[in-house]
């Protein structure tokens, strides 16, 4: 059983996504977890993460086949004492709208505290279904996420790997 497979976008998300559908801009800003539950068949009606909230963080949007992906971090910067998080909820604004999606796990991820694991962190990944290629934005903002060596890696590999990344030392090397 994987987690974080009970899933759904919100009546209010829907109310959302169709409006983009119809040509205006949606911006993500932010991702809430909550320490609660809420009965699978009533998650589309939530406006809310249930229980304790905390702040996760926004690590980007990117196009993908099926649609868009957006990425969040599940980090333990702040916490004092450790929680079990049981929903992730992606906001969004259009207009003052407030909610995209909301992920549930059943069994819930243990978050360490601060002391117990001071480099804790994970990424969940939602895939948004959007048939045609509407402009969505993200806000990263007051973001939580923090940089992992993994995320650091990459950056560096994608960075150097680009021929337009130093044209000042590009044009030195040529002259």
């Amino acid at each position: 059983m994987g987690y974080w497979q009970q899933r759904a976008v919100t009546d209010v998300g829907n109310e959302m996504l169709n409006d983009l559908m119809a040509g205006r801009k949606l911006t993500i800003c932010g991702a809430w977890g909550g320490t609660e539950r809420a009965a699978e068949d009533a998650l589309a009606g939530l406006t809310d993460v249930c229980g304790e909230r905390h702040q996760l963080g926004l690590l980007g949007l990117e196009k993908a086949p099926e649609g868009k992906m957006v990425r969040v971090q599940i980090n333990n910067v702040g916490i004092e004492q450790g929680y079990t998080l049981n929903q992730i909820g992606v906001y969004a604004k259009l207009d003052d709208e407030p909610e995209l999606f909301i992920l549930q796990d059943e069994r819930g991820v243990d978050i360490p505290s601060v002391t117990e694991n001071p480099s804790f962190a994970l990424e969940v990944q939602g895939l948004i279904y959007i048939t045609n290629d509407v402009e969505i934005k993200i806000s990263l903002e007051g973001s939580k996420a923090m940089v992992t060596p993994a995320m650091l890696a990459q950056l560096l590999a994608d960075h150097n790997a680009d021929p337009q990344a130093h044209p000042g030392l590009t044009m030195a090397i040529k002259q």
